[in-house]
């Protein structure tokens, strides 16, 4: 079988994927490309799914249902082996897998909150009352992020723009050439059924995919949480502080008091991180003057 390392091109993604030669291409891209919309959306049910976890895991503390015990535990169990799944690169991944992750957790979310995720009509209706709840004015914040978890987790539209909708305008591309879809993978490895090649799935008509996005989805998440405390502590400050900030800001990071004013800057500027306006090198050849 050849071994392809397939790279994500939107989203920081590796995982393994196996074909044989006589595969042909274009079949095995819109599988491909499927596999990886579906490993981001269960990444993004991961994501809600770890804080309805632990939602559950209090509720097990004060519960004295063993039914509810179980329902917490095996919540948290799944989770921890989901995510262990899509973390590990080295796994060879079939093309359903992630079709079937996303149905497994959204079952899970079905049995542990039931009375949210259910509807007389179907999950489609369950999906429009969470769109409805969350925007209810007259819930309190901590419901509506449990609302928010449960819906991304139950919408198949969650963040629908985030992936390749048309898995028929991708292409595989190797070395910054894209792999002709009327051909088999044998084509470009000399039928060598031990191959392994490294491609990235992108748009086919779009530039090539320079690089692998850099930062990965706990940077992303660490990058938010601290925007959101930042901004939880300018909320706290007065206007005079809010001001100071500013204009600390707007001359990197030099602040002068003003004249009479004592206590409230420095009398002096920083210049570590200045540069010279001239070369390390200075000459000193006198010249003579004529």
């Amino acid at each position: 079988m050849v071994q392809l390392q397939v790279k994500g091109t939107k989203f920081p993604d590796t995982f393994i994927y196996e074909v044989s030669c006589r595969d042909h291409i274009g079949e095995e891209t819109r599988k491909l490309t499927h596999l990886q919309n579906m490993r981001h959306k269960v990444r993004l049910q991961l994501y809600a799914m770890g804080e309805l976890a632990t939602t559950l895991k209090e509720k097990q503390r004060t519960s004295t249902d063993a039914a509810a015990v179980d329902v917490a535990t095996l919540y948290a169990a799944a989770h921890d082996a989901i995510m262990a799944e899509y973390k590990d690169a080295t796994l060879v991944i079939p093309a359903d897998r992630f079709d079937q992750h996303w149905q497994h957790i959204k079952k899970l979310t079905i049995d542990a909150f039931s009375k949210d995720c259910t509807h007389a009509d179907g999950d489609d209706a369950a999906v429009t009352k969470l769109w409805e709840l969350h925007e209810n004015p007259d819930i309190d914040e901590d419901y509506r992020l449990h609302v928010y978890h449960c819906r991304a987790i139950m919408d198949p539209q969650w963040r629908e723009n985030e992936v390749f909708t048309d898995t028929t305008t991708t292409a595989l591309w190797f070395c910054g050439k894209i792999l002709d879809k009327t051909k088999t993978f044998g084509d470009h490895c000399n039928q060598n059924e031990k191959s392994k090649l490294t491609v990235k799935i992108a748009l086919e008509k779009g530039p090539a995919p320079a690089g692998e996005p850099r930062m990965s989805y706990d940077d992303q998440r660490t990058m938010r949480n601290h925007v959101c405390e930042r901004r939880e502590t300018l909320k706290k400050l007065e206007d005079s502080e809010l001001r100071d900030r500013v204009v600390k800001q707007s001359r990197g990071g030099v602040l002068l008091s003003a004249p009479g004013v004592g206590g409230g800057g420095s009398d002096s500027i920083r210049v570590q991180g200045l540069s010279k306006g001239f070369g390390s090198k200075v000459d000193e050849t006198e010249v003579p003057v004529e």
